[in-house]
Order: C-alpha cells, then structure tokens, then sequence
C-alpha cells in the first residue's frame, strides 16, 4: 500500500472503517458463557457485577489457636454434661479430621482424656476464683442450704446470694454439692457448712443469714451453733438516722432458734447480755460458728398446704369424705398417666398435656386439681371412662368443691410461687406475701354465703390460725419478724402500706424500730407507683400511728421521706436515700425461700448416673458447681 491509499484511509469516516477478524473468538465466547452461568449461581442482575466478584475472590484463611480451640471444646463437654471419653471416640474426631485443619506442616492434635480432665480443671479453678473475687467485693451474702440423698450417696448443697450495689440485681452462684457421708447429724451439717464457708473466705460478719427447710437437724444445728448477734446496721459518724440497735431493746437473739418457740425465746432473752456483745472475729479458728438461721418460707406454707389441712379433715368428716372422694377420682385420671397408651389419647381429648401432682410439691397438686377444673366439660364426658378404663364419672357437686378448694388455697399457691424465686426476689417480700395471704382469706370468709359457711368456714379459720402460729413472730414484728420488718420498710415496692393490718402491739414494734433524730431540708417527690400486682392489705383501714408520725414529720428523716412517698418497683430509686439504701443492701439480700439450693440438685441428679460412676467425689461436685454457675454467671 502506498502512501496515497493510507492518506485516503486515514480521510475516511470511522463508520466507514472495515473491522478486521478478531483473534480468539472463541475462547471470548466461552468467557462469555461462563460469566452468564455465574450469574445464574449468584442471582446477580449484571454480568459487571459477576466480573467484580470474579476479579475480587480471594482465598479465605482462618487464624487458629490450639489454646483456645481445647478450651472451647471441654467448656462444650461441661456445659452439656457430657463424659471426657467422648474425645476419645472416632466418630467424635472424624468431624476435626475433614476438617483438615492445617497447623504448620502438621494437622491438628487430638485431645486425650488426660488432657481434658486438665484443662476441665483449670476452667473450673478459674471460674471458682471468679466467684471468690466478686464475693469479696460484696457487703452482704446470703446462703441456703440442704441435704439431697440418692439411692446410693448423699450431698450437702450450698449456694450464695447477694445484691449488686450499683444495678441492685440478684447474683447468685453455688458453693458446694459436697459428698456427705455418715449419719446426717446437727454436728456433721455444722461442720461441712463451717468448712464450706471457710473456703470462699465467708465470715458472720459478711454472711447475713443462712436460709434451709425446717428440718430438726438443721434447726438444731443453728441453735447450738448459730450467731445470735443483733439485727443493728453498722454505726458511724456519717451514717444512720436510724438506730436499730438501741431500738431493740430484746435483741434478735432467737433468730438462730426455733422462732415458733416462746422457751427457747426466753432462754435467748435470759442470755442477752452474755451474747449481745459478742463478735464473730473473737472465736478461735477451731471452733465452728454459723450464721443466723431463716427458715424456709415455702417449705413452712407448703407444711401449712398438706400437713394442717390434713390434721382440719381428720376433725372434719363432712369435708374429708368430700374432698376424698373427688381427689380419689382425679388419681384415677393421674394414673392413667403411666400408660403411654392412655396418655396420648388423653393429651388428644383433652387437647394438652395433663399435670401430675408430685408427691413433695403440693403446688403441683394444685396446678393439677386447677387444670381438671379448668377442662371439666371434658373431664365428665363418657370417653375419659373409656380412655381411663375405670369410673371416674365426675359430678357437677364435684367441680363445684373444687372450685371452692382452689379459691380458698390460691393466695397459699401464689405466695408460694412468689417467694421461691431467687432472680427479683427479697426478704422484704415476706411479711406483706404473709398478710396478703391472711386478708386473701378473711375475704373469701366474708363471701361464702350460710349454706358454704358451714363447710367451708372452717377451713379457712383453720388455715388462718395455722398460717398465724407457723409464722407466729414475724406477724407479731418480734425476733425474726423485727427482721422481715425492716426489710419491707426499706423495699421500694412496699413500704408501710401493710402495717396497717397488723395488729396494735406489732404496729408499735414497727414504729419502735424508727428512730427520728436528724434534720433533713430536702422536700420528697412523688413517682407514679407500680404496685407488686400480687399483694393485697384488705380493704383501707383507719390510719396507723406510723402513718401520722409521717404525716406530721416529712422531711425530718430520711426513713419517713422514704416512707411518705408512694411504692414504686424502681429499686434504683434507693440512690437518692443513701442510708435506707444501706439498709436494704443487708437487710433484703435475705431469700424467703431455700429453693435456690435444691435447683441445684436438679443438676446432680443429670450428673448421678450410672455413665458417671467413675467420677471422683470432687470431681462430680466440680462438674455439677460448674455447669449451674455458668448458667447462673453468664446467662
């Protein structure tokens, strides 16, 4: 080509221009269909947006610890209470061998059984110093504590409760599911408990009190070992308007005893001046000293639920033949339960599945007895006789009875319920849950009418006089009661609402326990009150010397500033009365109620069979410790 056809090319339009044959075109085509299958793959809507995925794809690495990786397999192993030799099994290696996990030119190291049980040692130290480190960060703790026994070995349980003083949450954590052997003696109780408490560092002066059921060995053993110092808040120059300890002028002494006792009250009073003084730090090392003692308020009304009942339908015929014969029906029902067969058909009838009573919880008696109520329409039809194969045949004077049983026995339930928590519960809950129940009652006994009054009036006088002698002290606010007070004085959510249905003389021990001495400028406010939807004082009465001693004084102390302004279920609200705030740290770190302690042994029992039978004593109370606190520590 010369230069004049180049000239006349360059001259020409570019639409003019002959495209010459591109190289490649078929491998540019196959490019092309690959791009359009990853598009489909990815559901992308733009070939651009599959280049950019394309161009940018990376390979994907992972950092790997062998530290870490050990730890958080064995914290699996314990969490879910599986035994060490798992590691050991093939099918349990094979899930890391196609893995292929690369360390270095090596693969990864399988753990042994030795090894597990060290690292599972060390996680379990760790955890248990954690524990020891926030115990001594707090003022106040409360245990509770109990004996569980197998068919082949016993325990003794403990666990430790106390308040956060900045976000007034519950924290709890288990101490102990310690082997007990011999003889569950008051001695032998003492000494473990002493033990126990000497290892996490817990003295008298920082355990308040320690709550368990009302077995004699254990009453036994506080009484002869318990502390049976005073219930004063600490003194100093810039603290307390509020001298309890002058205010009791009989002490607390028979808190360690059995409080349902005026002798032993007595004998406590008699050694007042010898025990007043008597501080926990002054015993030598070798002697065993405990905390006070609470009894269990749930264990003392389900004893009030079964054993005084029972003792009413023994002098009550007409009631005993009545109750019996339909409780003697709902067995049947109950019965039944064991047939797999039955059951199924019943849960398809009934359409969900039936509640059976157990034998040591009578609330399980009544939530039984209440869903039979609930589903009577088919509880009286003819096909639970067939499902059930025997004659239950229910009658409509039988629902009715029932109906009546479980209105009287409610307030007993709900008490119940409330007080063996251990997340959002205080002692402070006790005396207004106690008079709660009692007004409950009177109620129910005005609204019978005459031809109910005759069967069901004494049933309900039973229970009240029962419910008054069981917890004869704390309605009578005197030794363990002045306790309880206290703690409802300073608990945000009820206050001095409940005074006024106690009777005259308990009414001036509460206004004994106030004392008014220094001034205060600041006027009270007043937040909107969300009261406590489950208790109820009756209806109003007239107004307490407390409620006028507020009434003409607001503004002179900090307890009746706190006391002049409505309830509320804001527990922050404590930071604006820093002395009451003080108070309600001891006095309400108290539980009403020892369940904590036998939810622990829900957990030994997963642990006491017979896969495990290999385990060391110290080695099943680490497993059993160690999977309730992290459930307790970190959920």
């Amino acid at each position: 080509m010369d230069i004049y056809e180049e000239m006349a090319i360059d001259s020409m339009d570019a639409d003019e221009v002959v495209e010459k044959p591109m190289k490649h075109k078929e491998d540019l085509d196959e490019y092309d269909k690959y791009l359009e299958s990853a598009k489909k793959r990815q559901k992308l809507s733009s070939d651009d947006t599959c280049v950019d995925i394309i161009k940018t794809k990376k390979r994907v690495t992972c950092s790997f610890d062998a530290g870490t990786f050990n730890n958080n397999i064995v914290r699996f192993i314990l969490d879910n209470m599986v035994a060490f030799r798992v590691v050991e099994s093939p099918s349990f290696r094979a899930i890391f061998d196609d893995l292929n996990i690369k360390i270095g030119d090596g693969t990864i190291k399988h753990l042994s059984r030795a090894k597990v049980v060290t690292v599972a040692n060390d996680l379990i130290l760790s955890q248990k110093n954690e524990i020891k480190n926030e115990i001594k960060t707090v003022e106040h703790v409360c245990l509770t504590a109990d004996v569980w026994s197998s068919p082949t070995r016993s325990f003794m349980g403990v666990t430790a409760h106390w308040i956060n003083r900045q976000s007034f949450e519950r924290r709890s954590a288990a101490l102990a599911c310690r082997r007990f052997r011999g003889t569950h003696s008051y001695d032998r109780i003492s000494e473990i408990l002493f033990d126990i408490s000497n290892e996490y560092d817990l003295n008298n002066s920082k355990v308040v009190g320690t709550v368990t059921d009302n077995c004699s060995n254990f009453v036994k053993a506080f009484r002869v070992f318990g502390n049976s110092d005073d219930i004063s808040v600490d003194n100093d120059d810039e603290m307390e308007t509020i001298d309890l300890k002058n205010a009791l002028k009989d002490g607390i002494n028979v808190m360690t005893d059995d409080y349902n006792s005026s002798d032993d009250r007595a004998e406590s009073a008699d050694r007042l001046d010898e025990d007043f003084n008597i501080e926990a730090s002054t015993f030598p090392d070798d002697v065993i000293t405990l905390s006070r003692h609470f009894r269990c308020a749930s264990h003392t009304l389900n004893l009030i639920a079964t054993t005084d009942t029972a003792n009413f339908m023994k002098k009550n015929k007409q009631f005993e033949t009545v109750h019996s014969d339909i409780v003697e029906k709902c067995e049947k029902v109950w019965k039944s339960l064991k047939s797999v067969k039955k059951r199924e058909a019943l849960v398809k009838h009934i359409g969900e599945s039936i509640k059976r009573p157990n034998a040591t919880r009578w609330n399980s008696f009544f939530d039984a007895f209440k869903q039979i109520y609930e589903r009577k329409d088919l509880f009286v039809s003819d096909e639970v006789n067939k499902i059930t194969e025997s004659t239950i045949d229910f009658e409509k004077s039988d629902f009715t009875h029932i109906q009546h049983y479980l209105t009287i026995m409610a307030p007993l339930a709900g008490a119940i319920d409330k007080l063996q928590g251990d997340k959002n519960c205080h002692y402070g809950q006790l005396l207004p849950a106690l008079i709660t129940i009692e007004q409950r009652w009177l109620e129910t006994r005005d609204s019978f009418d005459a031809q109910r009054k005759t069967l069901y009036k004494g049933l309900v006088d039973s229970l009240i006089r029962s419910l008054k002698k069981r917890f004869e002290n704390i309605f009578a606010v005197e030794n363990i009661g002045e306790f309880a007070a206290i703690a409802a004085l300073t608990h945000p959510v009820y206050k001095k609402d409940w005074v006024k249905c106690l009777s005259t003389q308990a009414q001036n021990n509460v206004e004994r326990l106030i004392q008014t001495k220094d001034q205060f400028s600041q006027e009270p406010t007043s937040p909107r009150a969300l009261p406590d939807p489950f208790v109820f004082y009756g209806k109003a009465g007239q107004p307490t010397n407390l409620d006028k001693i507020i009434t003409m004084k607001t503004g002179c102390t900090e307890l009746l500033r706190f006391l002049a302004e409505p309830p509320t279920t804001n527990l922050l609200d404590l930071n604006r009365f820093p002395k009451i705030r003080k108070i309600f740290l001891k006095f309400n770190t108290i539980l009403p109620s020892s369940a904590p302690v036998e939810r622990l042994f829900s957990y030994a029992t997963m642990m006491n069979l017979p896969k495990y039978n290999r385990l060391s004593d110290s080695q099943f109370e680490n497993r059993v410790l160690y999977k309730v606190n992290l459930k307790k520590l970190y959920q």
